[in-house]
């Protein structure tokens, strides 16, 4: 266990007086206990940045000279107590703040859903991206969608279309309720419980011009041995059976049924990609994906297009 957290709250206080000081020393701590990121940052100094700053109720994109702020005994005893959250009990940066942002849109964040960080954010802000150019986009489906993260952004980013979102968690429509409301997209974005399609209409038949998917794909034992973190998010969308696919084959069974003429499936299915093409390849060979690039992978989701 590293120093900060052993020497206790009164060496840090004494210790540690700038924010500049508790952002290398949590970031040291993060180093030296090898916490799990990848829920919001990949580098220890960002994510001791984060904290700090979010800890403190500053902004998180507040520029270099606010670290050299000399900080209040009240503020330095904040910014041990988040230290130990996030170092000694791995709780998630975004559950210890309440917050998180995907592409520059703040949510709000706690364990009634997983952490927003999807691929499709970019594809969805850079909508030529997807082959080239962007879908007409009068209806979107967000299938599996959490917090709600990915209808806001389409929303934000067609503002004359209708989002239709489902989840099968009530605990994560709830939040998704919140931070629908927080964007004030009420009357834009419609919330369902539901097991994949199953809570749509027959109203909604070919109806959908996009349809965005993050679902479950981590394969059980995959799941098992992710860091302590991600055990905190709630399993049920995460994994997804012993290969993954539990999930994602429903999805590529019956998406084509909800799809419009002409319309597009968008679906995530992380570092599964060639669980993915074994899927296809032996369920769906009829299926032809168009796998996608995003800034910093490969692989990672595919495009299938619907019926003209």
């Amino acid at each position: 266990m590293s120093q900060l957290i052993d020497s206790g709250v009164g060496w840090a206080c004494e210790n540690l007086q700038t924010i500049g000081n508790w952002i290398e020393a949590i970031e040291s701590a993060m180093t030296e206990d090898d916490i799990g990121l990848g829920q919001g940052t990949l580098d220890p100094y960002d994510e001791a940045r984060w904290l700090a700053l979010g800890a403190l109720g500053l902004a998180v994109d507040s520029d270099g000279e606010i670290e050299s702020r000399v900080l209040s005994e009240l503020e330095r005893g904040q910014l041990f107590a988040a230290a130990v959250e996030r170092v000694q009990l791995r709780i998630p940066t975004a559950y210890i703040l309440k917050e998180t942002w995907l592409l520059g849109y703040r949510f709000r964040a706690d364990a009634r859903a997983i952490i927003p960080r999807s691929l499709l954010a970019e594809l969805i802000v850079s909508p030529e991206s997807m082959d080239g150019s962007p879908p007409p986009c009068a209806k979107i489906l967000d299938l599996c969608c959490g917090s709600a993260s990915l209808a806001i952004i389409a929303a934000h980013r067609f503002p004359d279309c209708q989002v239709t979102a489902l989840d099968i968690s009530p605990e994560a429509l709830s939040l998704a309720l919140e931070n629908v409301t927080d964007h004030g997209l009420k009357d834009r974005v419609r919330l369902i419980e539901s097991d994949l399609f199953a809570g749509l209409s027959l109203s909604d038949l070919r109806r959908f011009d996009l349809i965005l998917c993050n679902p479950p794909y981590v394969p059980v034992d995959k799941h098992e041995a992710m860091p302590a973190e991600f055990q905190r998010e709630p399993r049920l969308a995460l994994a997804a059976g012993a290969d993954g696919m539990e999930v994602v084959a429903r999805v590529l069974g019956d998406f084509q049924r909800w799809l419009a003429p002409g319309g597009r499936l968008l679906l995530e299915v992380g570092h599964e990609g060639d669980a993915t093409d074994d899927l296809l390849d032996l369920e769906f060979p009829y299926l032809t994906p168009i796998w996608l690039d995003t800034s910093q992978t490969s692989h990672q989701v595919f495009m299938l297009k619907g019926a003209p």
